[in-house]
């Protein structure tokens, strides 16, 4: 498996985690980030999440709001890019959110930037990742 082959597994195990915290389980996204103090997070809410401990409450926080809301929340994204230079790398996405009974949807556009480590996901770790609301002027679907 080449290394942009790792990074985007890496990125699918992140997008499988993100849909495990709509069903209000962490665990998964837990184990796809750095635990590393340098590891941070920029939600389209302009939250800036810095640090594993902080990580680790946010995405804990997030799973069990997302378990109390009625309803059924769905998730999907598209891997416009992957880009690999030794030890990190990087893929840009356009993600859709949808929220059952809700005609409406979030669009976003979401970077997240890797580091090989010695664990993980076949050694690649989610260190930043950034979203933010895609803008309305484009129209784009996945």
């Amino acid at each position: 498996m080449t290394n942009e082959h790792e990074v985007r597994s890496a990125s699918e195990q992140f997008y499988t985690a993100a849909k495990a915290v709509l069903r209000g389980d962490p665990a998964p996204m837990l184990a796809v980030w750095s635990h590393r103090e340098d590891a941070s997070y920029c939600d389209t809410r302009g939250e800036i999440v810095m640090g594993w401990p902080a990580l680790e409450q946010y995405w804990r926080r997030a799973a069990a709001i997302n378990a109390a809301v009625p309803g059924h929340i769905t998730a999907t994204a598209q891997i416009t890019h992957a880009v690999v230079n030794g030890d990190l790398a990087y893929v840009v996405a356009l993600e859709e959110v949808h929220q059952e009974g809700d005609s409406s949807e979030m669009l976003a556009r979401a970077t997240l930037i890797y580091r090989r480590e010695e664990d993980g996901l076949g050694g690649w770790r989610l260190l930043h990742r950034h979203t933010d609301a895609a803008p309305k002027s484009r129209e784009w679907k996945l």
